[in-house]
């Protein structure tokens, strides 16, 4: 049957009439013999329905570790979470179930330890041998169309648009690069620094 609310996107799980991500933090580390990110996501949240208690992101093979959620510079609490059945394109939904505390709060944030998984759709690892120096491996993702769930867990919908700040930690050798405001004369330390103030799809 099709779904009567044209805005509803029918490519995610996600319940963005509800909650809607505002702001991202990423705190990954690329692992290049597991193939694999993993950190932290920290998903700045508002609620649109004061009455919803429970967040559904957008996912796809992602290892979820943890959960928890806070309001300002309050103590985080753990938050039951549960993974739905994998739909063939889709993926699979997350569902939080926020705390019984949290309900008049109208922003918060949601901290989701994870990793990704080993098949991630975005992920394109080369070896050394298909890079163009033949020294180093190369790592590039690509997010279209809803492939953005396969390393980040959100709202993986393009009617859903937020700002994003990351933190990489890549071998010593390689440089991280992404579509957003960085120091190019940073030190190459394993470690860099971006930030997207202008809202954008996943």
């Amino acid at each position: 049957m099709a779904d009567s609310d044209p805005a509803h996107d029918y490519f995610s799980f996600a319940n963005s009439d509800q909650f809607v991500i505002r702001h991202l933090e990423l705190d990954l580390k690329v692992d290049f013999d597991r193939q694999t990110l993993a950190g932290l996501a920290v998903l700045h949240l508002e609620r649109l329905d004061s009455g919803a208690m429970t967040i559904v992101l957008d996912s796809r093979g992602l290892q979820i570790s943890s959960i928890e959620v806070s309001v300002g510079e309050t103590e985080a609490k753990s938050a039951t979470f549960g993974m739905g059945e994998t739909d063939p394109v889709k993926g699979e939904a997350i569902r939080i179930q926020l705390p019984a505390e949290f309900q008049g709060e109208t922003d918060f944030l949601v901290k989701i330890e994870y990793q990704t998984g080993p098949d991630a759709s975005a992920l394109m690892w080369l070896p050394p041998e298909l890079t163009a120096g033949g020294k180093n491996p190369f790592l590039f993702t690509q997010s279209q169309s809803i492939h953005a769930r396969s390393w980040v867990p959100l709202q993986d919908s393009p009617g859903v648009r937020f700002t994003y700040e990351a933190r990489i930690h890549t071998p010593l050798q390689l440089l991280a690069l992404m579509s957003a405001d960085n120091d190019p004369q940073a030190m190459r330390s394993g470690e860099y620094r971006f930030s997207m103030p202008q809202p954008v799809p996943s």
